[in-house]
């Protein structure tokens, strides 16, 4: 079986908009900037022998707030730039689907696509949800602690205030 990590989009590879509090997605391709050292990072646990595979809410499209073409765009640019081995989307709402984190479909998904153990696997994300599927499927959780509202109902494994602390958190478990 193979181990991945798992990682959320928005906050986590890539630098969020902060409106009034609150994370939001870049809503155009040329406003993607991705964490610094985030390519670095996964080809270090690419080396470790891990999956780097990204599942992302993006339930703007549902709300008609943004494109599913523009969201693609967005995504291919983070498949060019970053040594992914696949990148799962939800584009629906609240309560529309099994995939949209915190509901573990995507995660499921890509367990059955690349035969994945999730106790040997992580999953790193900066909201609530991410901590929450993680701990769902079994995975090791990382909290990355940002600079907005939310409240963790789950207790995270690891929790981090920069991408740069995760590489010997998962190196040590390695």
């Amino acid at each position: 079986m193979n181990k991945c990590v798992f990682w959320d989009r928005d906050g986590t590879i890539n630098y969020p908009i902060i409106i009034d509090g609150k994370s939001h997605p870049p809503d155009c391709v040329e406003h993607l900037q991705l964490v610094f050292g985030i390519r670095q990072l996964m080809d270090k646990i690419c080396k470790m022998g891990y999956l780097n595979i990204v599942v992302t809410n993006q339930p703007d499209v549902a709300r008609g707030l943004q494109t599913k073409e523009e969201v693609d765009k967005i995504n291919n640019a983070v498949i060019e730039y970053l040594p992914l081995d696949d990148l799962f989307v939800c584009f629906h709402d609240n309560g529309q689907c099994e995939c949209r984190k915190p509901k573990p479909g995507m995660l499921l998904k890509a367990k059955e696509k690349y035969n994945i153990d999730f106790s040997h696997s992580w999953m790193v994300g900066d909201f609530p949800s991410d901590v929450k599927v993680g701990k769902a499927v079994g995975c090791k959780t990382i909290f990355i602690e940002g600079n907005y509202k939310g409240t963790l109902t789950e207790q995270p494994n690891y929790t981090v205030k920069d991408i740069k602390d995760i590489e010997e958190i998962i190196y040590n478990d390695y």
